[in-house]
C-alpha cells in the first residue's frame, strides 16, 4: 500500500545497507582466563554499545585474533604472534576493563581495514629509508589521524598550566592522555607514558641501519619531510616527527579504550585530543566488514 511506502522517506541507500551490527560471543576473550561474570560484562558493555561502529568493529574482528590472555602484570599486543595479554588496573579511578579495551584498540589498528584513509607520509617515509618492517600501514599512521594528532599538539600546548599538569597528575583517569603528552611532547612525562626509549625506537632503528650501511637515510627521511610539508629543518626535529608514529598507535589505542569503556578518562580524552578523537570516529564509520 501507499501507506507502507512513506514510512522510508529520508532513509538512503547506506541506511538500508548497513545493517544493525551484533556480537553473539567474544570466543577468544572467553577463553582467556577471566570469570564468566567478567567476561559478560565485557561482552554487555561491547553488544550494548552506543557507538554502533565499536559494535560493528568488534563483531567483525575481535575473534579475529589468535589468543587473548588474562595476566598478573601489566598488558600487550604482540603483533607477530597476534596475541594480546590483559590484566586489570590496580587504581580506583581507571576502568576494570581500560587495559583490556587498550590492547584490543592495538589489535583493530594492526589488523582491522577501513575505507577512506591515506598513507601518503608512511609511504614517503618507506621510499625514503627502505624499512617497510619498521614503518607499518597501520590505521594510527593513516594521514588523516597523524593530522589530528598534531593538531591536538597544538591544543594541548594552548592550553596547557602548571594546574591542568596538576589536575592530570592527580587523576589515573587521565592516563592515556598523559601517555599522549610523553609521546608527543620530548621528555615531558607527567606519571603515565611509555619513555623516551620507547617512542624514539623507529628513528633510533634509521639511524641505526645509517651506521651499519654507512648511508644517509636520515637525510633521506629528513627530505622526504620537507617535501612533505613538514617542519623538519633539523635532524632534532626529524627525530620529533619520527616519534609520532608510536605516539599515533598508542593514542589511538588509549582514545579506543576511552569510547568503549568511557567514565573519566573518555571526559580527559575530549578535552585534550579531540581532534584525535574526532578522526577516530569518522575512521570506525568506514570499517570494512563482511557482506
Amino acid at each position: 500500500m501507499e501507506g507502507d511506502k512513506s514510512g522510508l522517506q529520508g532513509i538512503g541507500p547506506d541506511d538500508i545497507m548497513k545493517k544493525k551490527p551484533e556480537v553473539k560471543e567474544l570466543n577468544k576473550l572467553k577463553q582467556s582466563g577471566m570469570t564468566e561474570t567478567e567476561y559478560q560484562e565485557y561482552l554487555s558493555i561491547i553488544r550494548n554499545h552506543g557507538n554502533e561502529d565499536i559494535i560493528r568493529l568488534y563483531s567483525e574482528y575481535a575473534d579475529r585474533i589468535t589468543k587473548v590472555s588474562l595476566t598478573a602484570q601489566s598488558g600487550a599486543y604482540q603483533p607477530a604472534s597476534i596475541t594480546l595479554n590483559f590484566t586489570y588496573p590496580q587504581y580506583a579511578d581507571m576502568d576494570k576493563y581500560g587495559t583490556l579495551a587498550h590492547e584490543y584498540g592495538h589489535f583493530f589498528d594492526d589488523k582491522a581495514e577501513f575505507d577512506g584513509i591515506h598513507f601518503k607520509e608512511i609511504e614517503a617515509v618507506k621510499k625514503a629509508t627502505g624499512l617497510d618492517s619498521t614503518f607499518k600501514k597501520v590505521v594510527s599512521s593513516s594521514d588523516e589521524f597523524l593530522a589530528a594528532m598534531r593538531n591536538d599538539k597544538v591544543h594541548i600546548k594552548s592550553i596547557m598550566t602548571a594546574d591542568e599538569k596538576a589536575d592530570l597528575i592527580a587523576h589515573n583517569a587521565s592516563s592515556g592522555v598523559q601517555d599522549a603528552i610523553d609521546g608527543l611532547f620530548t621528555k615531558s612525562r607527567l606519571c603515565w607514558g611509555h619513555g623516551e626509549k620507547y617512542y624514539n625506537r623507529k628513528y633510533v632503528a634509521v639511524d641505526y641501519m645509517d651506521k651499519v650501511l654507512k648511508g644517509s637515510l636520515k637525510k633521506k627521511l629528513q627530505q622526504a619531510y620537507n617535501d612533505l610539508g613538514l617542519d623538519a629543518s633539523n635532524q632534532s626535529k626529524v627525530k620529533s616527527i619520527c616519534r609520532q608514529y608510536e605516539a599515533a598507535s598508542e593514542a589511538w589505542a588509549n582514545i579506543m579504550s576511552a569510547e568503549v569503556c568511557g567514565g573519566e578518562s573518555l571526559e580527559y580524552v575530549k578535552k585534550y585530543l579531540p581532534n584525535s578523537y574526532q578522526a577516530m570516529l569518522n575512521i570506525l564509520k568506514e570499517v570494512k566488514v563482511s557482506e
